[in-house]
């Protein structure tokens, strides 16, 4: 197992994310209150102040696809907790990702032992103290260097192939509660990871691990990186799950 952590400019309010590889994929959603230490193998961002911040040349990448479960074009999804607009903002979410993804379907379920991918809340409680103890969890890298992590996603996945997820957000961070606009954004980057996308290393995408440069909104690339993913389905047509093809798709 290892833990990537990606050196950023210090941007107040920063979304990052920290991959854990083991045969348990997870995505770790993170905000960065003060950034000075990075750790961590195989950094895949270079440290920059300007927005070519990125080192390669723009891709999504691709970790795995959906086994059998979605045969049929569908998968289902639990929602777990939560006031009305934080499960709305999850809704609209999936929603958003069907309407750009063609072939895909969610359809929400009211047990989560039937479920696909289920999604929960966590009100906060995860740091030692008021100044970051809000999100799921929080992290001191050195000195004053504070992390707080605002969404999870665990997937369990054989050979490439997921059978299933598991989504965590936040609803606030810093001692902030997360609007609902800022909750949707978090809940469309992490169902993205539940579809089989790792991370965008390029500004500007609903993948990338800064949310200060996102868009809020499915690319084309993130559209292109999920028919990557499961193109023994969405793209085939076919009735037996394969692994996919590709590791990134460039944009």
């Amino acid at each position: 197992m290892m833990l990537l952590l990606y050196k950023l400019a210090i941007i107040p309010s920063l979304l990052v994310v920290a991959l854990i590889l083991s045969s348990m994929s997870s995505y770790t959603l993170i905000t960065l209150q003060h950034v000075e230490a990075s750790s961590g193998h195989h950094t895949h961002f270079k440290h920059s102040n300007n927005n070519n911040f990125f080192s390669t040349s723009p891709s999504v990448a691709v970790c795995c696809g959906w086994d059998n479960k979605f045969a049929g074009g569908q998968l289902t999804y639990n929602i777990i907790g939560g006031d009305t607009s934080s499960r709305q903002a999850v809704v609209e979410a999936m929603n958003e990702w069907t309407s750009n993804v063609n072939g895909l379907q969610f359809t929400q379920v009211p047990d989560k032992s039937n479920a696909d991918m289920v999604v929960n809340f966590q009100n906060g409680g995860g740091g030692s103290t008021a100044k970051h103890g809000s999100g799921i969890g929080s992290i001191r890298s050195s000195g004053h260097s504070y992390s707080e992590i605002l969404g999870e996603t665990i997937i369990s996945a054989s050979s490439g192939l997921i059978d299933n997820a598991q989504i965590t957000l936040a609803t606030t961070g810093f001692g902030s509660p997360l609007d609902t606009t800022q909750l949707k954004q978090v809940a469309l980057h992490e169902i993205g990871h539940a579809l089989g996308l790792g991370h965008a290393n390029f500004v500007g995408d609903i993948m990338a691990p800064a949310v200060n440069y996102q868009t809020g909104a499915i690319s084309k690339c993130d559209i292109n990186a999920v028919l990557a993913a499961n193109q023994w389905k969405l793209v085939d047509s076919g009735t037996s799950s394969q692994p996919p093809h590709l590791d990134h798709v460039n944009c």
